[in-house]
C-alpha cells in the first residue's frame, strides 16, 4: 500500500519533495508579495497621496520620482500595460479623448504620460496596495516561520506516520 501512495519512492523521498516544493512555493508568494505591496504599491501611494482620481489631477511617473529607477518604472509600466488588476487601477489619461482606445489595444505610455486612480477603484487601490508596516522584516519572518516548520516537518511527519502504522495494525 505505502509503495502505491508514494509511486514507488521512499517515503522520506517523497516527503523531502513535498515540503520543500511547499518552502518554494511559500518563498515565491512571498516574493510576489513584495513586488506587488513594495514595487508596484509605491506609485499607486504617490496616486492616492496626490488625489489623482481624474484625468484633470492626473500625474506624470517624473512627479512620483519614479524616473530614479528605470526597472521600476519599466516594471510599472509594463503591469500598466498588462491585463492584471494594475492596469485597471492605474489608469493613464489620455492626451486625445476624442479618440478611445480599441478594445484589447495597449496604451501608448511615454514620460509625459499622466496617470490616475478612478474613483472606483479607490478602495481597491487602498486594499491591495496599502503599505502596512515593513514588507521586508515581515517577508523575512514569514520565510524563517515557514523554515522552522518545515524542518520540523521532517520529524513529526515521520512520527505521526508510525503511530498511524501502530494503530492501524
Amino acid at each position: 500500500m505505502e509503495l502505491i501512495l508514494t509511486g514507488g519512492r521512499d517515503v522520506s523521498e517523497t516527503l523531502f519533495i513535498v515540503i520543500w516544493s511547499l518552502f518554494i512555493g511559500v518563498v515565491i508568494g512571498v516574493g510576489m508579495g513584495i513586488y506587488q505591496k513594495g514595487i508596484l504599491g509605491s506609485f499607486v501611494r504617490h496616486l492616492l497621496d496626490k488625489r489623482a482620481t481624474s484625468p484633470d489631477t492626473a500625474v506624470t511617473m517624473d512627479e512620483s520620482g519614479l524616473t530614479k529607477n528605470r526597472l521600476i518604472r519599466a516594471l510599472i509600466t509594463r503591469s500598466i500595460r498588462g491585463e492584471s488588476s494594475y492596469g485597471r487601477i492605474v489608469t493613464p489619461a489620455q492626451a486625445d479623448l476624442s479618440a478611445p482606445l480599441k478594445e484589447g489595444e495597449k496604451p501608448v505610455i511615454t514620460p509625459g504620460t499622466r496617470f490616475y486612480i478612478p474613483a472606483e477603484m479607490n478602495d481597491r487601490a487602498v486594499t491591495s496596495f496599502s503599505n502596512s508596516g515593513n514588507i521586508i522584516v515581515w517577508a523575512l519572518l514569514s520565510i524563517a516561520a515557514f523554515l522552522v516548520v518545515a524542518l520540523l516537518s521532517f520529524y513529526i511527519v515521520p512520527a505521526l506516520t508510525d503511530m498511524l502504522k501502530n494503530i492501524v495494525g
